[in-house]
């Protein structure tokens, strides 16, 4: 996962206060639609590597970072 795809992952599920989706566009010079493409795309990586984890008969550990 690069850092763009982190960072808004880590953006849009933050309890306290989320960002949108125009947000981040603006910071990443990007359109509202195309971050959550990005999104869309790193949720699924997290799914895929914790179901291979799950298959292999390993826990899952999630990083938490404040």
């Amino acid at each position: 996962m690069d850092d763009r795809e982190r960072r808004t992952l880590e953006a849009r599920r933050r309890t306290d206060c989320p960002v949108t989706l125009q947000e981040l566009g603006t910071e990443f010079g990007l359109t509202g639609e195309r971050v959550r493409q990005i999104e869309s795309r790193a949720s699924a990586k997290v799914q895929d590597a914790l179901a291979q984890q799950a298959a292999r008969g390993r826990a899952v550990r999630l990083k938490v970072t404040p």
